[in-house]
């Protein structure tokens, strides 16, 4: 541990940092801005190319097949949030939605929302409306009775 902390001799042994003038320093920031300049020397001439469609480079063919699958992408997500808004709305599955355009999704959630609403309605009950002689019997019905009553027959079920 003592290896690393210097002993009072070497520090007063030890040079000072070199302090820079104001010349020095002016001229390492012009030889910093002089190296800078020459590294984007193309810049303007790249920059002026962009701006007028000129392109070249795998990179930057990378970069368009990249752009187009985030196009892509983003298409399928607003596509796929709309048709999820239009069959919440009308209340029907989102698989069953038919359609390339907001019109096309509405048009159809609403024809499958008149299907499934006739669908829901109960099947006719066969014996609504008769009225029943028996509870024991399945077919003693008023009709039944009627006939039992004019022909003077007492049903031996009752």
């Amino acid at each position: 541990m003592s290896e690393n902390i210097p002993t009072p001799l070497e520090v007063a042994n030890a040079t000072p940092e070199k302090i820079f003038t104001q010349e020095e320093v002016n001229k390492i920031l012009a030889d910093n801005k002089r190296r800078l300049r020459e590294q984007y020397a193309d810049y303007e001439d790249i920059k002026s190319k962009v701006e007028a469609g000129y392109t070249e480079g795998p990179e930057l063919e990378a970069a368009k097949q990249r752009a187009d699958k985030a196009e892509a992408d983003l298409s399928a997500l607003v596509d796929r949030n709309m048709r999820e808004d239009i069959a919440n709305k009308h209340g029907v599955p989102v698989d069953l939605l038919e359609g390339t355009n907001e019109t096309e999704l509405k048009a159809c959630a609403e024809a499958i929302r008149i299907f499934m609403d006739g669908r829901q309605t109960p099947a006719p009950d066969p014996d609504q409306g008769r009225e029943r002689y028996c509870k024991n019997t399945p077919f003693a019905d008023g009709l039944e009775r009627g006939l039992f009553e004019k022909l003077g027959i007492k049903p031996a079920f009752q």
